[in-house]
This record gives C-alpha cells, structure tokens and sequence, in this order.
C-alpha cells in the first residue's frame, strides 16, 4: 500500500507472523529508467523473506525488462503483477485495475514477464474480480494466468467501481480457487481471525493477504497464526502491548528515515501512528493527541498519561522489534 508499507512496516508485520510480504508497488518505466525513488520504495532485508517485489504497468516488453532488472538486482523470492489496483493515477496509464478491461494484455504481460524470469523467480499475480458487475473476468482470466506461467493469484473479492467499499465476494474467490491449480489467496475485508479460519479450513483457498487491516493492527498476523493452529479465537494484544509496538516502530522510522534530523522530529510520521490506534479505546481523542506530537518524547508521554488514565502500563513483553 503505497505510502504506508514500507520496509520498516513490513518488518513490524513480520514480526507479528506474516508469512510472506509484499512491497510497495512501482511503476515497471520508473525502474527502467533508473527512478532512485522507485528503487528505495522495493528495498527489502533479508529478515522480511519471502518476499515479492510489486510490479505495475501496461506493456509486456517493459514489464519483463523491468522484471529481469529487479530480479537481477534484489532477487526477490517473486515477483508479483498488479492488475487490481483502483487508484486512478494507475488507472489513467492503462495499468492496475484497467488491465480488466483488457484480458488479452493482461495475460501478455504475465506471459512476457514469465518467459524473462524463467525458473529463476516466479511470477504471481493480484486482480480483482473485474471492472464492474457487467464486466467479471475473474474466472476466465485466471486459469490463462496459470497457463501463462503465474504460479499464484491473489484475488480482491470487489470490482474496479466497488473500490473499498461495500463487501468482498469470498465466494466468487473460493470458486475460482477449486477450479485452478495454482493456489489462490483471498483478500478484501479480512479484519478478523475467523475469515481466515474459515477459508483455510471450508474453501480451497490456500491463504489470506491482509490489506489495510494491518495498517491499524499489525498484529493481526499473529492473531491469524494462533486461530489456525488452535481452532479457537484469539484475545486481541493488551493496550500496553500495542503501545510499545507503536513506540519502538516510532524509533526505527525516525532512525532509519531522518537520521539527519537534529531535533528528531516525528511530526512527519503522524498519519501512520494514528493508523496503529485504531480500535483503541478513545482512539478519537488519542488521535487528537498524536497530531500535537513534535518528538518522541511527546509520543513517549502521551503513550504513558494514555495507559496511567486506564489503569495500565507499558508492556515489554510483547516487544517485537
């Protein structure tokens, strides 16, 4: 998710028991013309394999070149192709979700990309359902995806109209999925254990790819993880958990990101911590209060007066990082 999950995130999510990461997507021109921008965005450490560099585009020479580059560069464990992607600045260039429109490109590009990454790196794929209700391409499309060498699909369960809203067709998804070989990971609207649970365990869907649920509760790997292996729903993490998650994330971004800053100013990073909130209790006004934070200092005393108010403290037993 563009903006928001970059390598340290990525990590957190690790940590907390992702299987397998994703990174930002980037345009396959922008790696071709040797963009220092688009290549800090797929820079990943070894800690958070497996992991898949993103790929968007529309041309199938361009998007095996850049395929081949990154494969050669990063050697990433794959390689995946966005053809779902709503936002309209992909949309405007014929890539992302407008590939849905165009099956035939769609099922060239993969085929180039495959035919360049050969045995080395596989290929997969994320699509949605289709455009829109009159145009669902989903269950033709895959099985020529399969064909064309993609060993993997990752299926938003919503059109290109839909965007996020309204509610993901996990049915369309798991018939799609007992119809192939390949495996089939569902995705859209997976904010709780049970989904997965019930995917895993009713469907012949082979995994779950969690979205933008994880920009709020990076723990929800872990919470998956439990429910699989016991059968039985997890307790969500403690408030004190959360928090030294939320602070030594906080750490590692101003580390990382700013190290030249002086006065180690957090004020960029405000959106994202007011992401890791949600759900807790008064996370309105916590939300009020992180967008006054300068430092981690500040963040540091809001974490403190927020879990003294309710009874709590910080808790290093649930660290992470």
């Amino acid at each position: 998710m563009a903006g928001y999950t970059d390598t340290l995130f990525r990590l957190l999510c690790k940590r907390h028991g992702a299987d397998v990461l994703v990174t930002e997507f980037v345009m396959s021109d922008a790696i071709i013309h040797g963009s220092a921008n688009a290549w800090n965005t797929i820079v990943f450490s070894d800690e958070q394999r497996p992991i898949g560099v993103q790929l968007f585009g529309r041309d199938p020479a361009s998007m095996a070149h850049a395929a081949g580059l990154v494969a050669g560069r990063l050697r990433p464990d794959f390689v995946d192709l966005n053809f779902g992607c709503p936002a309209d600045r992909a949309v405007a260039q014929g890539a992302g979700a407008a590939l849905l429109l165009d099956p035939d490109r769609m099922v060239g590009i993969a085929k180039a990309v495959a035919m360049e990454l050969g045995d080395h790196t596989p290929v997969t794929a994320k699509m949605r359902l289709g455009w829109d209700a009159a145009h669902l391409v989903v269950d033709d499309v895959v099985p020529r995806l399969a064909d064309a060498g993609v060993s993997a699909v990752t299926i938003h369960g919503r059109t290109r109209e839909q965007g996020y809203s309204g509610e993901a067709d996990w049915d369309a998804i798991a018939r799609v999925a007992a119809a192939v070989e390949i495996p089939v990971v569902a995705n859209g609207n997976i904010t709780r254990s049970e989904q997965v649970h019930h995917f895993m365990t009713r469907t012949a869907v082979r995994g779950a790819m969690i979205g933008r649920a994880a920009l709020g509760e990076p723990w929800i790997f872990s919470s998956i993880r439990k429910h699989l292996e016991s059968g039985m729903t997890p307790e969500s993490p403690g408030l004190g958990m959360r928090w030294h998650s939320i602070l030594e994330y906080a750490r590692l971004q101003d580390s990382v990101f700013h190290p030249e800053k002086q006065d180690h100013s957090i004020g960029w990073m405000r959106s994202r911590l007011c992401r890791l909130v949600k759900g807790m209790p008064g996370s309105g006004e916590l939300r009020s209060g992180i967008h006054r934070v300068e430092t981690m200092e500040d963040l540091s005393a809001l974490a403190e007066e927020y879990l003294s108010f309710r009874g709590e403290r910080l808790d290093d037993r649930g660290s992470v990082l």
